[in-house]
């Protein structure tokens, strides 16, 4: 009699144990969100959201909508503003890690949807996909844990609608074996507004749980790649290869200034998984050199323009292994941009400005690719162009480097190295080009800055007197 009742209560617990388990989502990749002004209101925006996902192996199944966190001014589940939307799926798209056909395959789905927001302040937009994928290395557990991203725009009625930047690139980064990768999570912003990039910590929420405010999750800091504040270029630093998936997260802070004062005026960020693989022996190919107007320049080197203007950028790249041949292309957002083929090694940018380009600084990826198999090697460059009014001389611009800082943003201390060994004198301007600090930098290069706490948050430059090495300080 036993046996028997035990064996009828055998299906009840296998199924209580399923309900105990976190939902499994296998194979989702990333995420990120954007949003644009619906008929100019300051209100009213149409938000997109791109999410990715694998196709081999199973797969994650997003539905035809998904859901859009909404909170007011900070994080409060209990904030009667509080409001749920819906974006409904529009297409599907693949991607790929460059390489053969039959390689591993993403798939981005691009979800769209309009949201009214009912008062001024700063929203953050939000979405919860459960779960993340099995075996991240960075992050343990990592199926107990959901995916995130966000965006915020402040809805200020003293400003005009605001339009989010967009990341550029469709190259999601990877890497195979010990050797530098240089990916771009370059973003376009179509109203011109100074952009500053810096790496954030992945969140989510535990066991699958969907909430207004996210929570931070066990995830150690990508140990590959850093990103240039600036440019939004991605590195990698030296590492030790250990195979396996990987996740990292890049915020992209977008200021305007009103009324005189620099102001955070919206972020957008992206969440992603990337391969780590073992090498093939394939060298990744690279950008040379980049030529404009006839002279040749370092291809970081900032490119200055002014609108109504034809900028032509050619660029020169090169491959280790013999006998593999290169291609070209850009995801490049910004309306007259064309990339067109030279040669084997080179290949011409082009960007036709109009004359009421928003001025400001723009970013454009450029992407060189070999053919090997099963996985192409690439490099992504991206390149600065700055549209402004100055009168531009007619001779050779002097070179200039920007400098990559750290943290970014920071709150009590800063630090960057400068190219080159040797004290040397550093200037700190505020946004009104005023000098708050003389600093020296230290047999090394190194400089490091601890302003006052009096001295306001905001954007910061750090340059040589010279102007030629320059650094983006945001201070939070």
């Amino acid at each position: 009699m036993i046996p028997s009742a035990f064996s009828r209560l055998l299906p009840l617990l296998g199924l209580l144990l399923l309900l105990a388990l976190p939902t499994q989502a296998t194979h989702i990749v990333g995420a990120e969100i954007s949003y644009a002004p619906v008929a100019g209101d300051h209100r009213r925006y149409l938000v997109t959201a791109k999410v990715y996902r694998e196709t081999v192996n199973g797969q994650v199944n997003f539905g035809p909508e998904i859901e859009l966190h909404c909170r007011l001014n900070g994080c409060s589940a209990g904030n009667p503003t509080n409001f749920k939307d819906r974006l409904t799926r529009i297409s599907t798209s693949f991607l790929s890690y460059t390489g053969c056909t039959g390689g591993p395959t993403i798939e981005q789905q691009v979800f769209v949807g309009e949201v009214n927001f009912p008062n001024v302040g700063l929203w953050t937009m939000s979405l919860f996909e459960a779960n993340r994928t099995r075996s991240i290395v960075n992050l343990v557990n990592s199926d107990f844990y959901t995916m995130y991203a966000e965006a915020q725009v402040n809805v200020l009625s003293a400003m005009p609608a605001n339009t989010s930047p967009v990341f550029s690139s469709t190259l999601l980064p990877s890497i195979c074996g010990s050797q530098f990768h240089r990916f771009s999570f370059a973003a376009f912003d179509a109203d011109g507004d100074s952009l500053v990039y810096h790496m954030t910590d992945p969140q989510g929420t535990p066991a699958g749980g969907v909430d207004f405010c996210p929570a931070p999750i066990p995830a150690t800091p990508s140990p590959h790649f850093t990103v240039n504040s600036a440019s939004g270029e991605l590195a990698t630093g030296p590492f030790t290869l250990t195979i396996g998936n990987y996740i990292m997260a890049v915020r992209v802070d977008e200021y305007r200034r009103v009324a005189s004062q620099w102001t955070k005026i919206g972020s957008v960020m992206r969440d992603i998984m990337y391969p780590v693989r073992s090498s093939s022996g394939n060298l990744n190919p690279t950008f040379t050199t980049l030529t404009v107007s006839g002279t040749t320049q370092p291809v970081g080197q900032l490119v200055r323009v002014n609108p109504g203007r034809t900028v032509s950028l050619t660029l020169t790249a090169t491959d280790q292994n013999a006998g593999q041949a290169l291609r070209f292309s850009t995801d490049a957002l910004i309306p007259g941009v064309t990339l067109q083929t030279l040669s084997a090694t080179q290949a011409r940018l082009t960007w036709q400005i109009p004359a009421n380009q928003p001025l400001g600084r723009y970013t454009i990826p450029v992407v060189v690719a070999d053919n090997a198999c099963p996985i192409n090697g690439t490099e992504t460059r991206t390149l600065t162009v700055q549209v402004t009014n100055l009168v531009l001389s007619s001779q050779p611009p002097q070179p200039r480097f920007e400098l990559s800082a750290y943290p970014m943003p920071f709150r009590e201390q800063v630090r960057f190295q400068l190219a080159g060994p040797g004290a040397q004198p550093v200037q700190i301007l505020d946004g009104l080009g005023r000098v708050v600090a003389e600093l020296r930098s230290q047999a090394d290069g190194t400089v490091s800055w601890r302003p006052a706490a009096s001295l306001a948050p905001g954007l910061y430059l750090a340059r040589t007197p010279d102007g030629r090495q320059v650094a983006r300080l945001l201070r939070e």
